[in-house]
């Protein structure tokens, strides 16, 4: 199992919120609360670490900023690969 922590940036868009990852083009969460969209926004990065991972790609390198706004870790393992991969086919 490998441990990917990347920065995530935290947005209030028309009163609800949004993470999104700089190095992930297109990937974020969003809902009504900072919670709900952190949680989402968690499970879209682990998502799209996985296919990347199964596609054999590279994986971007982190870069923080600094104030730091929301940091990520998440854990992706060959199980979680599999079990997301019809999801992505």
């Amino acid at each position: 199992m490998a441990t990917y922590i990347y920065e995530g940036k935290l947005e209030q868009v028309e009163g609800d919120w949004l993470v999104f990852f700089p190095q992930f083009e297109g990937t974020f969460g969003g809902g009504g609360s900072i919670r709900e969209a952190s949680e989402n926004a968690a499970e879209a990065l682990r998502l799209r670490i996985a296919s990347i991972v199964d596609e054999g790609g590279p994986i971007p390198r982190a870069r923080f900023s600094n104030p730091l706004q929301v940091v990520f870790a998440v854990e992706v393992d060959e199980r979680y690969i599999r079990s997301t991969r019809v999801a992505s086919a």
